[in-house]
C-alpha cells in the first residue's frame, strides 16, 4: 500500500473521528473541574505581545493603555550571540585554510636570466 492509497482509504470497522470528539469533551470538563486554580494560573501566565481591547462602561472599546508597553523580563540566557571582531580576523579569507602548492624560490642572478 503507497501513501496515495492511505488518503482513500477508509476501513469499514473503524467508526472514524466522531467517537473521538465526545471522549475530549468529557476529559477536558473534568480536568478543568477537578482543578479550577491552574487553569487561572495558566491564563494569567500566557500574555500575548498585541494591544488589548476591554469594553467601557458604556460600551465603547477601550485600548487597554498597560497591553501598549510590553515588560521585559531579566534573563541572563540571551537569544543572540555576541560577536566580538578583531582586526586580525577580518584578513582571514578563504585562501587562508588553503595548503600552498608552491613554494616561494629565491631571485635569479643576472647569468641565470640570460642564460634563460
Amino acid at each position: 500500500m503507497r501513501m496515495m492509497d492511505m488518503i482513500y482509504w477508509n476501513p469499514k470497522k473503524e467508526k472514524g473521528m466522531t467517537r473521538f470528539h465526545g471522549d475530549t469533551e468529557s476529559v477536558v470538563g473534568e480536568k478543568l473541574s477537578s482543578s479550577p486554580e491552574k487553569r487561572v494560573t495558566t491564563s494569567e501566565s500566557t500574555k500575548v505581545a498585541a494591544p488589548q481591547v476591554k469594553i467601557g462602561a458604556d460600551g465603547r472599546l477601550v485600548i487597554d493603555e498597560e497591553s501598549l508597553v510590553v515588560e521585559e523580563t531579566a534573563t541572563n540566557e540571551s537569544v543572540w550571540e555576541t560577536v566580538e571582531e578583531d582586526r586580525m580576523l577580518r584578513k582571514v579569507t578563504s585562501l587562508s585554510f588553503r595548503n600552498r602548492m608552491w613554494r616561494k624560490g629565491t631571485a635569479w642572478t643576472e647569468k641565470e636570466t640570460e642564460l634563460f
